[in-house]
Formats: C-alpha cells, sequence, structure tokens
C-alpha cells in the first residue's frame, strides 16, 4: 500500500520532497493520476499521526 510505503520512507528520514521523487521514479502514480507533489506527502504523514489508535485525540 502506497499510504504505508510513504510512512515507512518518512520514518526513516526522507523529507516530503524526497520521497515524492522517490514516489515519482518508481512510476507510481496518485490516486489521481498525477505525479506526486511534496504537499500531499506530508498531508498523507499528518493525517496517519493522527489515525493511528495510541495518537487519537479524545474530547
Amino acid at each position: 500500500m502506497i499510504v504505508r510505503k510513504i510512512i515507512k520512507l518518512h520514518q526513516s528520514g526522507l523529507s516530503g520532497n524526497a520521497i515524492a521523487k522517490e514516489l515519482n521514479c518508481q512510476k507510481i502514480p496518485s490516486r489521481t493520476g498525477k505525479s506526486w507533489s511534496p504537499c500531499v506527502v506530508i498531508r498523507i504523514v499528518k493525517l496517519n499521526q493522527f489515525n493511528k489508535p495510541n495518537n487519537r485525540r479524545t474530547k
């Protein structure tokens, strides 16, 4: 799954720009079929930080 790959690359220390370049070099299309941008990569990382069961926000 692409999201897991993005998270793994981010955890290994790569920046959003480096991850986007890596995905584009591997010809992995985004959901829209376009090339990856660093903004989208960072958004995916941030959204998944809050979706972990042990990081959920409570009211």
